[in-house]
Order: structure tokens, then sequence, then C-alpha cells
């Protein structure tokens, strides 16, 4: 060992006596270089090549329909609504002091003065869960019965929750362009991984006895899974949406600089503008919308009274 940590020291040394210092220019092999040119590509087919007009195109046509649809909605109900709803979900568990406190952190955004934007981002948050679920539940169920799809799904989940979320946004800038649709994607990106994890962990964990019966009344393996296996799993499944919720929530921000908007574009005009009172008081919009969304998710969950 010894004479391996002096081998090391001699090669060092002589490495700064003969000045290879540094990392050596000529073993740059220029990435940037073909990234740009694929970036003018895009830019010259998007409307003509077929990938972007049967795929990418209508992609981004249907996100940006259903972002539209729910701040339409949200828009369009009375502000008082949304606390109602929030309350009664919340109380079911009796907690009534929680409760009131809940319906109060979805009235902040309005008694601060960022209600509308408040909307953009619960708007981007529901469509981004919503295709979160759609992908996640199916391929977490995949994941759980299939031992060869689950070794190909699991290098991949952990690259998707190693990566940082702001290098997702240069991709998805290249494809899809800036505008609130390819923030919603880059945002499913970002927040999948937990929703098909947990689905995953559900479905295991569904007791053998259960299945086991099922099968000695004559249940199919469809039956099973429908009837048994994801039923069990619905506490998992929920506690898959509440985690894809705050790591979407947590995306928001750094989601402005693809022109996501809402909370997080009010946030970092308030930094720029070195406005601290503003940037608090967004801040804690966002704090509260992850309130909100949390105890709602987790009270679908609890048992009620308890």
């Amino acid at each position: 060992m010894k004479s391996r940590i002096g081998g090391l020291l001699v090669l060092i040394i002589a490495a700064q006596t003969f000045g290879t210092r540094g990392f050596p220019e000529s073993l740059n092999i220029g990435l940037a270089e073909p990234i740009t040119g694929v970036q003018s590509w895009v830019r010259k087919n998007r409307s003509s090549n077929w990938s972007f007009k049967f795929f990418f195109n209508p992609l981004i046509s249907v996100v940006e329909f259903g972002l539209n649809c729910v701040e339409s909605f949200f828009t369009w109900l009375p502000w008082f609504i949304p606390a109602i709803v929030v309350f009664v979900v919340v109380a079911r568990t009796r907690r009534w002091g929680l409760a009131t406190f809940t319906a109060f952190a979805v009235i902040y955004p309005g008694i601060v003065g960022v209600w509308s934007e408040s909307i953009i981002t619960i708007s981007l948050m529901a469509v981004s869960v919503l295709i979160c679920v759609v992908i996640g539940v199916p391929l977490g169920v995949l994941t759980a019965l299939n031992k060869r799809c689950e070794s190909i799904l699991r290098p991949i989940l952990d690259g998707m929750q190693t990566v940082p979320a702001t290098v997702y946004l240069i991709p998805i800038v290249l494809v899809f362009g800036i505008g609130p649709a390819p923030a919603a994607i880059a945002t499913v990106i970002y927040a999948l991984p937990p929703m098909v994890r947990l689905t995953a962990l559900g479905v295991q964990q569904v007791p053998k006895s259960a299945i086991e019966a099922a099968q000695m009344f004559g249940a199919t393996r469809r039956q099973v899974l429908a009837k048994v296996q994801l039923p069990l799993a619905v506490p998992s499944i929920i506690t898959g949406i509440n985690q894809t919720v705050m790591m979407a929530l947590g995306i928001v921000v750094i989601a402005t600089l693809v022109g996501a908007g809402g909370l997080g574009q009010e946030i970092n005009q308030s930094v720029r503008r070195l406005e601290s009172g503003r940037g608090l008081i967004v801040g804690l919009a966002v704090v509260a919308v992850a309130l909100v969304l949390d105890r709602v998710s987790m009270s679908l969950v609890s048992t009620p009274g308890v």
C-alpha cells in the first residue's frame, strides 16, 4: 500500500514538473457544436418533419388544451368554493383546526394579491400530476408484476431522480420550445419516478394470502389484479400521488425558465428586482399551495375520525 502511495506521489510530482496542470485542450471533443446543429435542424423542420407533425406538436396541443381547461375552470369557480371543498375533505379526519387552517391556506394567495398566479400554478400542477398518474400507475403495476420490466425501469428511474431538475429543461426547450406546455412536460419527467415506485411497492406488498384466497375462488390473473391487488395498493398509490405533487411543486420556480408563469415567475421577478417583501409573500403562497395539496391527498387515505 505504501509503495502505491509513493508511486502516486512520484507521478504527481512528475506531472507538476513537466507542466501538465489542468485538463488538456486536445481531449475536448466539442459536443456543443453538434447539439447546436440539432437545434438549428429542429427550428427549420418543426413544421414539416413527420415526428413533429404527428407526435410532438399534437402532444403540446393536448397539454395546452388541458392547461387552458383547468385554468378556465378555476377562474370561473367562485373563490370561496375551493376553500369549502378543502375544508370538507380535511374535516373528514375530525381534525377541525387543521381543516380550518388548510381552508385559510386556500384563500391566502388571494389575500396577498396573487390569486391569478396561483391558479396558473395549480393548473400546471393538476395537469402534470394527472399525466404522471396516467403513466405512472400502469408502469408501476408492470414493474411489480414483471421482473424484466423492473430491471429495465429501475436504472432509468434512478437516473431520473439523480439528474438535477434544470438539466431536463435543455432538451425540453430543444424539442418543444418555450411555454406552459413544455414546462408541464418537464414537470412530468421530474415528478414521475415516485409515482411508479410507490405503485409498484403497493402492488408488491399485497399479502400473498389475499391473492391465494382470490385464486381459490377461481379468479383469473386480471381479476386478481383489478379486484385484489390494486384496491389494496390504493394507500400506497395515493402516497405516490402526494410525493409526485410535492416534487412537481418543487420545480415550479425552475420551470419559469421555460415559460411556466404563475407563482414561480413572480418569485423570479421579485429576486431580480430585489423586492424582498413581495418575494416573501409569494414564497408563502407556494408553501400554502403545497400545504393544501399535501393535506388533501393525505386526508384521502386517512381513516375518518382518526
